[in-house]
């Protein structure tokens, strides 16, 4: 097969493989690259070939690099034709059996499937004639069968499903149609359909009924529409059609008058919506006319009777005003009426109590039996007199309204034995018995107003011994309790039950007693029974109708049983509670309570009234704490524990309503109740009922009269004793008297001292100019709720100056305001007019006044006087009241250290009670 030398390169444990493959049928050789001889080929190679490469390939040779790892070696595989060419002739053969096979096969699957087809066709066919017969398109064919015979039913189905739709929609359209039909029948109204692409327009027969023509009567066209259109609003209902064509309104809706065929007019309202292409052209247009003549009728009459209205109310609002003038006339002549009472009952009480006293005491002296007789007549007169000063001035107050109870402790049996005392020696004067008769079980203290129940007693009696020539005058009580649950208190707990003792007071007398018209007449004012009894026992007739007025306000009613010769009898019901409280002693005028080591809160914004308030109080020796509106009242209360507050109520940040509820609020539901006394120039009950509700324990009116402080604030703190006050009459005498100020209120409120009432005046004048004067010129622009802010600001700080007209013009405008109302022109040019005589009168006297001389006091070192500006400093920053040795004290230390302008600065912001620009002032120069 090949020589040693090419056997040499092959392995010696290749030698048998080679071997083997010599033998082989196939066709093998290896072959070099660069040679063309044969490196080594078997037998079957050699028989087929030769030795040497062929020179054509028809054989498929492979050649292979690095045979048995040796470089550029190739082999050569080679394969017979015909035996290749018999293997592709049998593989030929197969492939032929194979197809024939595949297309026998394809022909009976065609036939078969063509024999499905006709199947699943004639059901399709069946099913879609059952739908045809029956018009059933809700039924659906089902998909099976060859794919495209599938989407054949789908598509069927689908559009069954369309037609179906289709079908509903025309119903439904057919359905809206009649509707639509129906609506417009009943709804009475007019169509119209406009096409405006051939200028063509529909008019429906109800459209002509409504101007009251026929369907024939009138042409369905847009120049027969316009022609019966009103020629007043032809140019505006076309120009309105315009405009709402060319997109300028969104929607159509315009009322016009056209020509009824009976020559009136008919109202329209029209209304309209126009279909537009994309391009948002309208291209048709429908709608309807509805005939409003009946409501533009009652329109016009209504608009006749809004002005008829209009004319009417301003008749009315002009003789409201004029009312309202007239009442404030009224008001103001009622005031002026009062107060000429109270001025004539004092004018005349001083003089006459200088005549009894003298009289009593002429009556001790030797005296002959003919000036004793004079004496006798004159002191009789005297009491007469005094009684019937005291009889107008109560009817005064109870016409105006103005009397109050001042309920309190006291004992029924003592005033009984009082209203005895007072009256046995006039019974005994005319030989009368008069007796007492008290039940046993009568309770010994009850809650009430003692005096006004002594007032009614003693006209009663005075009026039974009037009345009587002989006989008897009896008193007599019937007395029963109940016990009643009082109000829940704030923490709703019940308190404990209080009795409450049910009185009848009943007087008797076996006078002369009166028919039934006489007792008509008896309780009418300033009218007696007759003529003859008011000649024969004197009296204004005033009495009785102030009796009944007291027992009507106590809760009570007055009855009366007469018969004439035989006598009266009087009787009335009280029901009072009964009380374990101590009975509230009597205190002159002149008495001050002290109440030292007791703290009480003012809560005031207004500086004027911080002032005259506290030197009241200081007076009674109780530390004074000031808080300018209610939140700050609410902080020193939980900080310093007051024993007492006295409460504003008008204040800003916080009214003294919102303040008082919140601090009862703090209160525990164990804890006693605070004291709170209501301080407020509202006089109205139901301003006291309000400021009750909020949870106040009094009232005390400003200005506030320094009596009635003492004993309001007695009635919560105990007093270790009373003082009696000294009265400086020097000071009286010279005290200032300014046009329109009332002296007696300017008197109470600056304590008699001339000096501190100069103060405030500065202070109200500068008020005056800086806010109220400004703002009353402006009230305009004011709503009713701030001029009410205003005036009862106004009212209260006027009445403490003694400023009566501002006050009382103030209190006017207050009044009106609180129902939401605006004061009147004249009432508001009253009260400017009020407040610049005041401002103008105020600056006349304080121009005249002169300063006095300080008297020359002894050089204060600089320690004293650093320590006196640093505590002054201090009173300040509290808002205190400053102690006038402090004051000068502390400013002749400023005057030589800083200037006397420094110093006179500050005392001037002291003197108007700007104390916080004071402090400033003070601060800067202290450096602190």
């Amino acid at each position: 097969m090949a020589s040693m030398k090419e056997l040499s390169l092959f392995h010696p444990e290749d030698f048998a493989a080679l071997l083997e493959l010599d033998n082989t049928p196939t066709p093998l050789a290896l072959f070099s690259r660069n040679e063309e001889q044969a490196l080594m080929a078997n037998a079957g190679f050699k028989n087929a070939f030769g030795e040497k490469t062929p020179a054509m390939d028809p054989y498929h040779l492979v050649r292979t690099r690095k045979i048995l790892d040796i470089q550029d070696i190739y082999l050569a595989v080679g394969q017979d034709k015909k035996m290749a060419t018999a293997a592709l002739q049998s593989i030929g053969f197969y492939m032929v059996g194979i197809a024939v096979s595949g297309i026998i096969l394809l022909i009976l699957a065609i036939f078969n499937s063509t024999r499905m087809a006709v199947r699943e066709v004639k059901i399709l066919s069946d099913g879609i004639r059952g739908i045809v017969e029956h018009k059933d398109l809700t039924h659906r064919l089902g998909a099976s069968g060859p794919k495209e015979l599938q989407q054949m039913v789908i598509a069927f189905n689908n559009t069954l499903e369309a037609l179906e739709h289709s079908t509903i929609s025309r119903k439904e359209l057919e359905q809206s149609r009649e509707q639509f039909q129906l609506a417009v029948k009943g709804s009475n109204d007019g169509i119209w359909d406009w096409d405006l692409q051939k200028n063509s327009l529909y008019l429906s027969p109800r459209w002509k009924e409504q101007l009251g023509y026929k369907d024939k009567e009138i042409e369905n066209s847009f120049e027969a529409f316009a022609s019966l259109i009103h020629r007043e609003d032809k140019d505006r209902v076309m120009a309105y059609a315009n405009e709402y064509l060319n997109g300028k309104i969104e929607n159509y809706t315009i009322e016009f008058r056209m020509k009824h065929k009976s020559d009136g007019d008919v109202w329209i309202l029209a209304r309209g919506e126009a279909i537009r292409d994309e391009n948002g052209i309208a291209f048709r247009m429908a709608g309807s006319h509805t005939d409003i003549t009946a409501l533009k009728q009652r329109e016009f009459e209504l608009i006749e009777s809004k002005k008829e209205l209009e004319q009417v109310n301003s008749a009315l609002e002009e003789a409201i005003a004029r009312a309202q003038a007239m009442a404030m006339e009224a008001q103001m002549a009622s005031i002026a009426k009062s107060e000429f009472l109270a001025n004539m009952s004092h004018e005349i009480r001083t003089p006459m109590n200088a005549v009894m006293g003298l009289s009593r005491l002429l009556s001790d002296t030797p005296l002959n039996d003919q000036q004793k007789d004079w004496i006798a007549k004159i002191n009789r007169s005297s009491r007469l007199l005094l009684g019937i000063i005291n009889d107008i001035l109560d009817y005064s107050k109870i016409e105006a309204g103005k009397l109050e109870l001042d309920p309190h402790p006291f004992a029924l049996d003592e005033l009984l034995e009082e209203v005895q005392d007072l009256f046995m020696e006039s019974a005994a004067e005319k030989n009368l018995t008069f007796t007492l008769t008290i039940p046993e079980n009568m309770p010994k203290t009850l809650m009430g107003d003692s005096l006004r129940l002594m007032q009614v007693l003693s006209n009663l009696v005075s009026n039974a011994i009037k009345f009587t020539e002989k006989g008897f005058i009896s008193l007599i009580l019937k007395s029963e309790y109940e016990s009643v649950p009082e109000i829940e208190n704030s923490s709703g707990s019940e308190k404990p039950e209080t009795p409450l003792a049910y009185l009848v007071f009943c007087v008797e007398d076996s006078g002369i007693g009166m028919d039934q018209d006489q007792v008509a007449k008896l309780f009418q004012p300033f009218s007696q029974a007759d003529t003859s009894t008011t000649r024969k026992y004197g009296g204004t007739g005033l009495g009785l109708v102030i009796t009944k007025r007291l027992v009507e306000a106590m809760g009570g009613e007055l009855a009366l049983a007469s018969f004439p010769g035989r006598g009266s009898s009087f009787s009335f019901n009280l029901n009072l509670p009964v009380t374990a409280k101590q009975p509230f002693r009597k205190h002159e005028s002149s008495e001050v309570p002290s109440l030292s080591g007791y703290r009480i809160l003012l809560v005031e914004d207004n500086p004027l009234n911080q002032e005259v308030a506290t030197r009241f109080i200081e007076k009674t020796g109780a530390r004074v704490i000031l808080a300018e509106n209610g939140l700050k009242a609410i902080e020193i209360t939980e900080r310093e524990k007051p024993d007492l507050i006295l409460m504003d109520l008008q204040m800003p940040v916080m009214d003294g309503f919102e303040a008082t509820r919140r601090i009862r609020e703090m209160e525990g539901p164990d804890a006693k109740a605070l004291p709170i006394i209501a301080l407020s120039a509202a006089v109205m009950e139901n301003d006291r009922i309000k400021a009750r509700e909020a949870g106040t324990s009094g009232h005390l009116e400003k200005p506030i009269d320094e009596s009635e402080l003492y004993r309001t604030i007695s009635k919560f703190l105990e007093p270790c004793c009373w003082v009696r006050k000294i009265i400086n009459n020097e000071s009286m005498e010279h005290f200032p008297e300014i046009k329109g100020f009332n002296l007696k209120s300017a008197m109470a409120a600056s304590l008699g001292d001339r000096t501190f009432y100069v103060k405030i005046l500065k202070s109200f004048a500068r008020q005056l100019g800086d806010d109220f004067i400004p703002k009353v010129k402006n009230i305009n622009y004011l709503n009713a709720n701030e001029i009410q802010h205003i005036a009862h600001t106004l009212k209260g700080t006027a009445a403490t100056v003694g400023a009566v007209q501002v006050s009382e013009i103030a209190a006017s405008i207050d009044a009106i305001c609180k129902d939401e109302k605006m004061p009147s022109e004249t009432i508001v040019l009253s009260l400017e007019r009020a407040l610049e005589s005041a401002y103008s009168e105020i600056s006349i006297f304080l121009s005249a006044e002169k300063v006095p001389e300080q008297t020359i006091q002894n050089p204060v070192d600089e320690n004293e006087g650093f320590k006196a500006a640093k505590d002054l400093l201090d009173m300040l920053r509290k808002n205190a009241f400053v102690e006038d040795a402090l004051l000068d004290t502390a400013l002749d230390f400023i005057s030589k250290k800083y200037g006397a302008n420094k110093a006179d600065k500050i005392r001037d912001f002291v003197d108007i009670f700007d104390l916080t620009a004071a402090a400033e002032d003070l601060e800067k120069l202290l450096g602190t």
